[in-house]
């Protein structure tokens, strides 16, 4: 079992013999109680915490034979009379609590708030991206721009680069520019895709869809998921569109190379939220001076543990590497959004 693999649906029953992969971890992270939970955390990536704080969030009573059954799959002899029944949110804050502190657990609850709230165009994330792509290829560039901003930046980066050039860079510069979509907009829009798809003839679930807009931070977590290649093929089409939003944006991205753009306390601040395992593969391809940057704002033992993984990681793609910098890139972007770092250019 993975703790990223399959998850259930949004209010699910506890079936032990259906469970998905994060329903099985968020019943073994219950199991466990929070002060072993809390451990667990501290070794996983921001996604895979706040995938999990979602799955117990909305984790019920765990009944006992479920327990067994999870228990039984991973050969653990953990299950005694005094574990917890259930999880919920007040059980997610108590392990995020004990993790990483008052503050950051508000802010990964506050997220988990969120996702616990039906989000439009659901159907899409769950139907195969060639046949989405396909679907979007036909309807206007505003359309488009709307589903883009409530997909995941990933599964929009991809759908993005498979646009045609003459659409990508009209849409990069709509989702941009794009203004709050009123709940009506987003449920027609939502319904005639979900019927031209053949999903369902239904129209989606009554309830108001909370109002979205897109903007330049947008399009940048799409642009840091899409390799460069990519990335530079939509910002050609953008200039072309519209010079000066391409400027803005190009003036707001933000490249594994501008680490060396951070003084000491800020490039530190940008290790402590970085996976070694990303930080080892993102430094396999660049100039020694970078290295040598990162390591020096490294405890001993943290810069002795990077090399290792580095040297165990021995030859790398040079698109895993490409990948691993943009989710470094990423963490000093949100860092510099937050106001925790500044990058100055004259460093």
């Amino acid at each position: 079992m993975t703790t990223v693999g399959g998850g259930e649906p949004v209010g699910a029953p506890v079936d032990g013999g259906r469970l998905g992969g994060r329903r099985k971890a968020a019943v073994l992270l219950v199991l466990l109680g929070s002060e072993l939970a809390s451990e667990i955390f501290k070794h996983l990536d921001e996604d895979e915490i706040e995938q999990l704080s979602l799955e117990l969030a909305q984790l019920d009573v765990v009944a006992p034979e479920d327990q067994v059954r999870t228990l039984a799959e991973f050969q653990e002899l953990m299950l005694t009379h005094d574990l917890p029944p259930g999880g919920g949110l007040d059980y997610a804050r108590g392990v995020l609590e004990r993790s990483f502190g008052t503050a950051k657990a508000e802010a990964v609850l506050n997220r988990v708030a969120r996702l616990l709230r039906p989000r439009p165009f659901g159907f899409m994330r769950r139907t195969d991206p060639a046949q989405v792509g396909a679907l979007l290829r036909d309807e206007h560039p505003q359309t488009i721009a709307l589903v883009l901003t409530y997909l995941h930046p990933g599964a929009a980066a991809v759908l993005l680069a498979g646009l045609p050039y003459v659409m990508q860079g009209e849409v990069a510069r709509r989702v941009a520019t794009l203004d709050l979509a009123t709940p009506e907009v987003v449920q027609e829009v939502e319904r005639v895709l979900q019927h031209k798809l053949a999903r369902s003839a239904a129209a989606p679930p009554a309830g108001a869809a909370p109002a979205v807009a897109g903007g330049i931070d947008t399009v940048l977590k799409i642009f840091h998921l899409m390799d460069r290649s990519a990335e530079q093929t939509v910002l050609d089409a953008l200039e072309q569109e519209d010079p000066e939003l391409a400027q803005e944006i190009k003036q707001r991205m933000v490249a594994f190379e501008d680490v060396l753009l951070l003084d000491d306390q800020a490039l530190q601040a940008v290790l402590h939220e970085v996976s070694r395992q990303d930080l080892a593969a993102a430094l396999k391809a660049v100039d020694a001076e970078i290295v040598a940057r990162v390591m020096r704002n490294m405890s001993r033992r943290g810069a002795a543990l990077l090399r290792e993984a580095m040297r165990r990681l021995g030859a790398v793609r040079l698109g895993e590497v490409e990948a691993a910098q943009r989710r470094v890139a990423a963490v000093v972007r949100d860092l510099q959004q937050r106001g925790e770092i500044v990058i100055h250019p004259d460093n």
